[in-house]
């Protein structure tokens, strides 16, 4: 649990204004059930991370993931 880009991981999932920044991230007509692929450059050193950017962010398609749509999953 030291490792700085899982501490990064579990501040922004853990703060408001972090979370409202990847929802803008989604696609438009997206709704609050879809997932979201972020990738963070973080930097860190001797079990503390400094900072951390967002430079890769992608809507998750089900469809590509598991061949067919999360709503016919779910049923």
């Amino acid at each position: 649990m030291r490792d700085a880009g899982l501490m990064h991981a579990a501040q922004v999932l853990s703060d408001k204004n972090a979370l409202n920044e990847l929802e803008q991230h989604l696609e438009p007509g997206s709704d609050s059930n879809t997932g979201l692929e972020v990738l963070y450059e973080v930097f860190g050193m001797d079990r503390m991370n400094f900072e951390g950017s967002l430079i890769y962010s992608k809507t998750l398609g089900a469809s590509r993931i598991w061949g067919q749509d999360s709503y016919e999953l779910a049923n």
